[in-house]
């Protein structure tokens, strides 16, 4: 077999791989949502899905800007006939902003409704600051969770450029103005700005997860160093509520929906 024809067939092969994982994928949402919609027996809960790196994008039904402003909706729809969420989150994060506001999305749903998460393969950085603030989390045993903390990160091309002759002209109206360029090499002062800031979102970070899981703030930073847990680890840490697959996170959001309704009849609700 020639070179070009083994090639051509093993992007062939890679093709149909990527064709069958993509149905599964869709496959597997599906039956989740089959599954919730035949047991749950009622239109009183909803599934939402927060599936993928969490990015401004509207690309997706189950996208990040999406799912916020489902959350919101359901937020605002106190008479709703929809009495509880079951948020499924597969993400391994993304940017710090939209994390945020998913968190307070999830936060001001929950200030009118159950929320209890589900975590099918991980939720992790910003995938987990979004779970952290439901009522509830459950996991599987060998989900990957945590990575509670903040990066930044950038190429210094200013050896290659040397080497290939060319040199940057940038104008700016101040001197920190293109901090973070490639194309020269940061100052002492730049880093400390940019590790500040860093350094402030971390605290955020750290003080919203406590805030959403019940926990005191230092004992959450004890855990936010960066590193994962597998979801074992993550419930002896406090990081989660149970483990168990999505049909346990569905009974325990039935039983805070039957809760809530009758102490928000009796007017007891927090």
């Amino acid at each position: 077999m020639s070179l070009n024809r083994a090639i051509a067939l093993l992007l062939i092969v890679l093709s149909l791989v990527a064709v069958i994982f993509g149905v599964r994928r869709q496959q597997e949402s599906l039956e989740l949502s089959s599954t919730f919609a035949m047991h749950s027996g009622t239109a009183s809960l909803e599934l939402v899905v927060l599936d993928g790196p969490i990015f401004p994008t509207y690309e997706a039904l189950q996208g990040p800007l999406t799912v916020r402003d489902r959350l919101l909706e359901l937020a605002q729809e106190e008479q709703s006939d929809i009495k509880g969420v079951l948020l499924a989150i597969n993400s391994p994060g993304g940017t710090v902003g939209l994390s945020a506001e998913l968190y307070d999305a999830v936060r001001r749903l929950r200030a009118q409704k159950p929320v209890v998460v589900t975590v099918m393969d991980v939720a992790a950085s910003g995938g987990y600051y979004v779970a952290s603030a439901a009522d509830k989390i459950y996991a599987n045993p060998g989900s990957v969770l945590g990575s509670i903390g903040v990066i930044g990160s950038g190429l210094n091309l200013t050896g290659l450029l040397e080497r290939l002759g060319v040199s940057d002209q940038t104008y700016k109206t101040g001197p920190y103005k293109d901090t973070g360029s490639p194309f020269r090499k940061e100052t002492e002062d730049e880093r400390r700005i940019v590790q500040a800031e860093i350094q402030d979102m971390y605290q955020q970070f750290v003080s919203d997860v406590a805030k959403g899981r019940g926990l005191d703030v230092e004992a959450v930073r004890k855990l936010a160093d960066g590193r994962t847990y597998t979801g074992r680890q993550s419930l002896t840490n406090k990081l989660v509520d149970a483990l168990g697959p999505a049909e346990d996170a569905l009974q325990e959001l039935r039983k805070l929906a039957r809760q809530n309704s009758i102490c928000r009849k009796r007017k007891l609700c927090r």
